[in-house]
């Protein structure tokens, strides 16, 4: 029977290869783009981490001459506006358990 319509036969394995070879594609570039999208959202988190840490360090020397000079009040208002800040957003791996435990209070 194959041999009686080998160009029907040639016709659906040709097209049956080409649609395994679409989804394969189409597999792997799924793939791809899942690697490529956990690659930039781990680079991304890896700049805020940094960009958090250069942040912090004027902040808290600003809130300790605060301190120093006993202008309680002032320090109090960097922190707030520190906590009212909302692109900033502190994930639980910036967070230590210590600080955890002061906002849970």
């Amino acid at each position: 029977m194959i041999l009686k319509h080998s160009t029907a036969s040639v016709l659906i394995i040709s097209l049956l290869a080409l649609c395994t070879i679409y989804i394969w594609k189409e597999f792997e570039n799924k793939r791809q783009n899942t690697v490529i999208i956990k690659a930039a959202t781990l680079q991304i988190e890896n700049n805020q981490q940094e960009l958090l840490k250069v942040i912090a360090k004027p902040l808290v020397w600003d809130i300790r001459s605060e301190m120093l000079r006993g202008n309680l009040e002032q320090a109090d208002l960097l922190i707030s506006d520190l906590v009212k800040e909302k692109k900033l957003h502190l994930h639980p791996p910036y967070c230590t358990e210590w600080n955890r435990n002061l906002i849970d209070r």
